[in-house]
């Protein structure tokens, strides 16, 4: 009888630790804002469909170092950008509190302004994120319409880029993520015409 019951506490042990081993972590996170898209020719107002004008961006990668990019526009058409990279020791909390958000409640649905009646014209923000189970999200909000457990996450995140001043010289190539939301972002809400020429002369 003895034995029996040590067996069953050995099963319940193994069932208990196997669970623990599924349970579902994020190993990639990619954070993004921006304002429309690049130019590839600011003179004929021509933008680039595969590239967003970022102003903030951190990306976090399971055993990597935590990317971030800073932008700030040298004129309407020109935007400079300097990159860091962090310790992951360094930000006490942060990949616990995006497990802790991201794989107890799924987000998968945007939060973003209705566009015929809102004059929000502050940063779009992309959240990209990918499970241990390679389940991959793309959310795309402004900061007001966010849940409130989210947005915690997001002003957490924007602190560390803002705060960022270990620069990276070489600068890093964006992840390929953001090439592919832009892709999208640009069949689906595309950017204004350019300007007639009669508004041009007049200006």
């Amino acid at each position: 009888m003895k034995k029996r019951y040590i067996l069953i506490l050995v099963i319940i042990s193994i069932i208990s630790c196997s669970r623990n081993d599924k349970h579902e972590h994020v190993d990639k996170f990619v954070l993004y804002g921006y304002l429309g898209f690049d130019f590839i020719d600011s003179t004929k107002y021509i933008f680039d469909s595969t590239k967003l004008n970022i102003k903030q961006y951190l990306e976090v990668e399971k055993d990597s170092l935590i990317k971030v990019c800073k932008g700030w526009s040298l004129s309407r058409f020109k935007t400079k950008r300097e990159y860091f990279t962090i310790q992951p020791s360094s930000i006490i909390g942060l990949q616990d509190s995006i497990d802790k958000i991201l794989t107890i409640k799924i987000i998968h649905k945007d939060c973003l302004p209705d566009r015929k009646t809102s004059m929000y014209n502050g940063l779009f923000y992309t959240l990209y994120y990918r499970t241990t189970s390679q389940k991959e999200y793309f959310v795309h909000y402004i900061p007001n319409n966010l849940p409130d457990s989210l947005r915690k996450v997001h002003d957490y995140i924007i602190r560390i880029i803002r705060t960022s001043s270990s620069l990276n010289n070489k600068g890093f190539e964006l992840n390929k993520v953001v090439s592919e939301d832009a892709l999208n972002l640009f069949k689906i809400c595309p950017p204004p015409p350019p300007p007639s020429l009669e508004l041009i002369i007049r200006k």
